[in-house]
């Protein structure tokens, strides 16, 4: 949890859906959910807007490393084609990034590597009192 003069901004992580042994409860159990999730596989998406989740950041996918310029990846990463770039549903907001490496073949092909700034800002305070962490 992060403190500020706008107020706390809550910062969380779950494990992998692929590799990992996600634990929705033990993540929300303290502070209710995070403003921001940091969530390895894009296909979280819809079980963090379902508890809440303000902005979730994912890669995972590499934007399909191997796709042709107008059309889907040859092999999709993401059950839900949450392949690259920025979707909302209901009030959660994802980003995901192809990231710098690759995985399996050591190259791309029409998903080039990308790395992403964002800039988040406060939203007026009427909005953030139905968000408030004590």
């Amino acid at each position: 949890m992060l403190h500020g003069d706008r107020g706390a901004f809550l910062i969380g992580g779950i494990d992998d859906r692929t590799l990992g042994t996600p634990d929705w409860e033990r993540l929300t159990a303290a502070h209710g959910p995070p403003h921001l999730l940091l969530a390895h596989h894009p296909d979280d998406f819809y079980e963090a807007e379902r508890r809440g989740v303000a902005l979730m950041l994912s890669g995972h996918t590499h934007g399909g490393q191997i796709r042709f310029p107008t059309g889907p990846p040859i092999v999709r990463q993401s059950y839900f084609c949450l392949d690259e770039g920025l979707y909302l549903h209901g009030s959660t907001v994802l980003v995901v990034t192809r990231g710098l490496g690759a995985v399996g073949l050591p190259w791309r092909i029409g998903a080039n590597p990308e790395a992403v700034l964002l800039h988040i800002r406060a939203v007026p305070s009427r909005f953030n009192e139905s968000r408030r962490i004590n």
